[in-house]
């Protein structure tokens, strides 16, 4: 049927479909009509605790969440020049790059979690 109407063969959609329950939303009749149909971001922290997580108190890693089926963790943060502005100082070709020792240090703060020995210098 769609492939039909598609190919301009008119079609009869309440017959397939049956009546009409709802009414259709209004859509752009235009490309380039801007009209925003999603929220607006909010810029705000959102407080690890009151998300269920548990925070961790790194300068990286901005919390942590303990799975309640298994012995596993979940570690998880937001990194952005926004929160750390030193990234700017780690930019390839116009691309900003986490440094490999932030990786290094995110791997440490994983295994210092689960208990895991680590070493370090």
């Amino acid at each position: 049927m769609a492939q039909a109407f598609t190919a301009g063969v008119p079609v009869d959609w309440s017959a397939y479909l049956g009546p009409r329950t709802t009414t259709p939303a209004p859509l752009p009749t235009y490309a380039f009509q801007r009209e925003r149909h999603w929220l607006d971001p909010v810029d705000a922290p959102a407080d690890a605790e009151g998300l269920g997580l548990k925070a961790v108190g790194h300068p990286i890693l901005g919390a942590s969440l303990g799975l309640a089926t298994r012995d596993e963790y979940v570690l998880t943060s937001r990194v952005s020049l926004r929160t750390h502005p030193w990234l700017a100082d780690h930019v390839v070709l116009g691309a900003t790059l986490l440094p490999g020792t932030a990786f290094v240090e995110l791997c440490a703060r994983a295994g210092d979690q689960v208990g895991a020995p680590a070493w370090r210098t």
